[in-house]
């Protein structure tokens, strides 16, 4: 067992306030070198330096250098897109071929990594809300009336996948053969498949009236879902049970994006932008500096993003060890402590332990990641998170 732990020197009563533990005034700064208004609707990167923005009017923005400067890019069409994808690289793909979809049945498909695209004929007029190319035998495409669309051709043929459910669907997560997919706008819809999108199933949220807009695994077991009214789900099993996790906002929220099982973000109408640190046992405001809807974002990193919204708002995220952790940790000696308490990633209570010793002991009893609150000698809590 690895012994170096993060401590988050925290009373209790101020892990449960609405205030942020970052210096979250100077973690995002508006960049306004995009010349226009439009909706951006989804931001992306190939790698550190390649990266894509489309939104409505059919714009296509591309970046070569990490987001500093951006060209504009001929898309062939007027209409919104809503969902642009590249396949990851890092699995064998060629991911000079992307793919963007959008209103009415659009699809684009680029095969130089974006300086030209090329639109594709399809056999639908429903809106299409969200592409996902995982690699070049597997890209789905997520749409209205609950239509899911796959290729294994690199777009020459798109075949219509069975859904059992007529709800718009939103957004799609792949990780290989297993995917999701949410939405719902009269029923809350999550759905889910284990072979690549040849069959799927329903997904059961306890939850009947709220419309869910994005869905992110970070993998196959644990992974979130968020939507109107604050709403936030997580599960740690794949999907088979999804429980709620307190937001502390009653504004929609458009996306959800984690970069490890822990640190997360989601964005959404009004500006609003929440970030967790503990898998999203406690979520916390950060200053957009905005009121517009958000509506995408990527992350490299947990240190480095961007995020984009409404009337060609886009955003960048800059923080650093020193301005986060460094604020919110240290290393403290739990031999100090006077019990110690272990919880799971959704901040159930699973063990109580009365000294340090006895928590090492049996630490390898549990699957990680785990969060631990304990007492120190003058009474106070404090919480921690063990790598």
């Amino acid at each position: 067992m690895k012994n170096k732990i993060q401590i988050l020197i925290l009373a209790i009563m101020l892990l449960f306030t609405s205030n942020s533990l970052q210096s979250a005034d100077s973690l995002w700064t508006k960049i306004d070198i995009l010349p226009t208004t439009s909706i951006l609707n989804e931001i992306n990167f190939i790698n550190k330096d390649v990266g894509f923005i489309v939104g409505s009017d059919g714009i296509i923005y591309k970046t070569i250098d990490g987001g500093l400067t951006w060209e504009l890019k001929d898309s062939g069409t007027k209409e919104y897109l809503y969902g642009i994808s590249f396949p990851d690289s890092t699995n064998g793909s060629n991911n000079k071929i992307g793919y963007t979809v959008g209103y009415k049945g659009t699809i684009s498909i680029t095969t130089d990594q974006g300086e030209t695209w090329t639109l594709q004929k399809i056999n639908t007029k429903s809106n299409l809300n969200s592409v996902k190319a995982f690699s070049h035998n597997y890209v789905w495409v997520a749409g209205d009336n609950g239509l899911i669309l796959r290729t294994s051709s690199q777009g020459m043929i798109w075949d219509s996948m069975p859904t059992n459910t007529k709800e718009n669907l939103y957004d799609l997560h792949t990780n290989s053969n297993h995917c999701w997919a949410v939405g719902g706008d009269l029923r809350s819809t999550i759905i889910f498949s284990t072979n690549s999108g040849a069959k799927w199933r329903i997904q059961n949220t306890n939850s009947s009236t709220v419309t869910l807009n994005s869905i992110h695994f970070v993998n196959r077991a644990i992974g979130w879902a968020v939507g109107s009214y604050g709403t936030i789900f997580n599960t740690i099993d794949s999907g088979n049970t999804w429980l709620n996790q307190m937001s502390e906002v009653i504004n929609l929220l458009v996306e959800v994006k984690f970069v490890d099982t822990l640190t997360g973000w989601a964005i959404g109408k009004n500006g609003v932008i929440l970030n967790t640190e503990n898998g999203g046992i406690k979520w916390t405001k950060q200053n957009s500096g905005t009121i517009k809807t958000l509506t995408s974002m990527y992350f490299f990193d947990k240190y480095n993003g961007f995020a984009v919204g409404l009337n060609g708002t886009l955003l960048k995220y800059k923080a650093t060890p020193s301005s986060i952790e460094a604020e919110q940790t240290t290393n403290t000696n739990l031999t100090q402590s006077t019990q110690i308490e272990l919880f799971d990633i959704l901040g159930r209570s699973i063990a109580i332990f009365q000294s340090y010793e006895e928590l090492k002991a049996n630490i390898d009893s549990y699957t990680p990641p785990h969060l631990v609150k304990w007492r120190d000698s003058s009474g106070i809590y404090h919480f921690e998170k063990m790598k």
